[in-house]
């Protein structure tokens, strides 16, 4: 089987689970890893720079990088591919933010070329769009909480922060991506969110207890926290401030998993940040 993004939070999460199984995984990354411990250590290789015999994929790079390697992909022999992409190509597609807008086009487009390639060769093929993930402690979402509000005390929130959201657990995710892999389904999309739907302003004080914190949540208008925002961004642009981040707080951006529960058996766990994930199951190789 081969991991394309391997070195991703996802990545972590699928590899480890896949050291307690007999499979030979092959693990490509752009940041090419020793191997990690475990009772089968992946083989770590750079994508594209070798064409192994490969017909199982799970891609987790950015979707949008895909396209560059399918004739590579083409010539390991690929057969079937689960490929992650992004519920903001739904929560973004409006944004008044003009980067953000991009982001959603990007990967719908992405999206696209992978079904009309994966058709064109008759691959089989699903896509998977998580929303937020966390739980690795490298995300921009709910570990940038949890240490900001560790740091200042105070999370400011755009009007009463009542959008709603279900974040998904990596590792859950990571599960998700073998079941979906391991399954005769072919040809799908499927969302894939957390168990737990609650309000931003619920999130924030979830994330706030579990750094032991009871932070200042000040409701502060919309324009305001725009200008403020705005200024952010232009002081610390790698940062990824956006003007956008307040319009959303006050947006549900919840997607229902049914679907992919249903068909092949995705069970995400109630929201625990701070938490160590469950540990990978052991029928994960079972269809």
């Amino acid at each position: 089987m081969g991991v394309l993004g391997a070195s991703s939070p996802v990545g972590d999460c699928l590899l480890e689970t896949l050291a307690s199984h007999p499979c030979r995984v092959c693990a490509f990354s752009r940041r090419v890893e020793c191997d990690k411990a475990g009772s089968v250590a992946p083989i770590w290789q750079a994508p594209g720079m070798v064409s192994l015999q490969i017909p199982s994929w799970i891609c987790l790079a950015p979707i949008w990088v895909l396209p560059d390697y399918f004739d590579w992909l083409l010539a390991c022999g690929v057969r079937r591919i689960v490929v992650l992409s992004s519920t903001s190509r739904f929560a973004k597609h409006d944004s008044p933010d003009v980067a953000e807008r991009c982001i959603a086009e990007r990967l719908a487009q992405a999206e696209e070329r992978v079904e009309l390639w994966a058709r064109l060769h008759r691959i089989e093929w699903l896509i998977l769009r998580p929303t937020l993930i966390y739980g690795s402690g490298r995300d921009r979402n709910v570990a940038f909480m949890m240490r900001f509000v560790k740091r200042w005390r105070v999370f400011p929130l755009a009007g009463a922060g009542s959008g709603l959201r279900q974040p998904v657990h990596v590792r859950d995710v990571a599960r998700a991506c073998m079941q979906a892999l391991n399954s005769s389904l072919d040809a799908k999309t499927y969302n894939l969110s957390g168990a737990e739907c609650l309000s931003f302003r619920d999130m924030v004080e979830r994330c706030s207890a579990a750094v032991g914190v009871r932070p200042w949540l000040p409701s502060i208008p919309l324009g305001i926290l725009h200008t403020l925002l705005w200024v952010l961004a232009l002081l610390r642009p790698q940062a990824g401030w956006s003007p956008g981040m307040a319009d959303r707080m006050n947006r549900d951006q919840d997607f229902d998993h049914s679907s992919a529960t249903r068909d092949f058996g995705f069970c995400p766990q109630p929201f625990r940040p701070g938490l160590p994930g469950t540990p990978p199951e052991k029928d994960v190789f079972q269809k």
